[in-house]
């Protein structure tokens, strides 16, 4: 169970970057037009990069995946 990009996490299809990036794009989806192409490409890098590092996402993400991804591990 579970989303299709949590799936392919779990099988080892994609990264847990390329995981994290998918999610955050699709949050961001919902914000349309409100912000500008520029600063929405920013506001995903820096989550992105900050996802990466955060025990607390990563730990969750893992029981979610059934792995374990260590901070700075992808």
């Amino acid at each position: 169970m579970g989303s299709e990009a949590l799936q392919r996490l779990r099988r080892g299809e994609c990264t847990l970057e390329q995981y994290l990036d998918e999610r955050i794009e699709r949050a961001m989806q919902r914000y349309g037009r409100l912000i500008g192409d520029e600063h929405r490409e920013m506001l995903r890098e820096v989550l992105l990069a900050q996802a990466l590092v955060d025990p607390v996402i990563l730990e969750y993400v893992g029981r979610a995946a059934g792995r374990e991804f260590p901070p700075g591990s992808d």
